[in-house]
């Protein structure tokens, strides 16, 4: 909803831009038009730019505000909230500098009194809506001038703020990456867990790094490290198209149990059981605890075709003792 409203702000203001055919008119006949300042017309012109300029940042905001950020920390929000806020300050205090300094310029021309009048009493936004004294309109002026001082102030610390967000983030992400190298000494699910952790944060080449080097750590390890690695980098690179957030790898099926039964080999990836996503084995060892004895669970799973690709399944199952064993990937 957010995205239309600013397309139609943006398509709205774009298709009736302010006019400037006064303004550059006035600019060839100021010569001939006695006591007009041109030092305030070309201020006006400058505001009237300014205006533009706004507008479009605010509207580029709305836009960005819609985009994958970091909203689910409060500082971020808040933060994103004080640009939207402060552009939209500016917007209408500019207006009402240009608004203000057109009114302190008309009143040099030859405009009829009441026609003009006639236009500003039918405004909606802009005050005041009857012509003031040229002493009322600089009053007027100045307190404007002092609110856009300010919001420059409000501005800077908006800045100081986004540069200490940034500096944590810059932390954040050189604490998580030195979380996440891979040592000599790591374990086979320390190892697939930093592979995961990285896959969770979309860094899908160092995810598939990671298992490679847990086949090279781990060549003779159960579940067997070929088929596994094979198995994890194709799921890595193909989990967004998968539709999925994760899984476990089935490296042991029991003869006769209950999973061989309903069709499950060696290599298949569990991604959703009881209809909850499973992102691991703890998950998948708490689902099956919470069924019931008697329950027919459900199971979606995964399975790589020689081709390259997977192919998924839904299954019942007649119980819960499925005779599988797996772990992470």
């Amino acid at each position: 909803m957010w995205q239309n409203s600013a397309t139609f702000l943006r398509q709205a203001f774009n298709s009736r831009p302010l006019k400037k055919d006064l303004l550059n008119w006035l600019y060839l006949q100021h010569t001939e038009i006695k006591d007009l300042d041109l030092h305030r017309l070309k201020a006006w012109d400058n505001y009237i730019l300014y205006v533009e300029d706004s507008t479009e940042s605010l509207l580029k905001l709305l836009h960005e505000s819609l985009s994958d950020r970091d909203f689910n920390d409060p500082s971020y929000l808040e933060q994103y909230q004080n640009k939207i806020t402060l552009a939209a300050c500016k917007v209408e205090n500019m207006s009402a500098i240009a608004y203000l300094t057109g009114l302190s310029i008309s009143k040099q021309l030859n405009v009829k009194l009441v026609d003009q009048e006639l236009i500003i009493k039918n405004l909606k936004h802009l005050e005041p809506r009857a012509i003031p004294s040229q002493i009322e309109l600089n009053l007027l002026l100045a307190k404007k001038v002092k609110i856009e001082e300010q919001l420059f102030l409000d501005r800077e610390t908006l800045t100081l703020n986004a540069q200490t967000l940034l500096d944590r983030k810059f932390q954040e992400y050189a604490d998580l990456n030195k979380l996440l190298e891979i040592h000599p000494t790591d374990t086979q699910a320390e190892v697939v867990g930093k592979a995961v952790v990285l896959r969770q944060f979309d860094r899908i080449e160092e995810a598939i790094d990671a298992y490679d080097k847990y086949g090279k750590m781990f060549p003779d390890a159960e579940p067997p490290t070929r088929q596994y690695v094979a198995t994890a980098k194709a799921f890595t690179r193909q989990i967004a198209e998968l539709d999925a957030i994760g899984g476990i790898y089935i490296y042991q099926v029991s003869a006769g149990e209950l999973a061989q039964q309903a069709g499950i080999i060696v290599g298949d990836i569990i991604t959703d059981c009881d209809r909850k996503p499973i992102t691991n084995p703890n998950e998948m060892a708490a689902v099956l605890t919470a069924i019931a004895d008697d329950a027919k669970p459900i199971l979606t799973y995964i399975r790589l075709q020689p081709e390259g690709y997977f192919t998924r399944a839904t299954i019942a199952i007649d119980g819960k003792s499925l005779g599988i064993q797996f772990v992470g990937i």
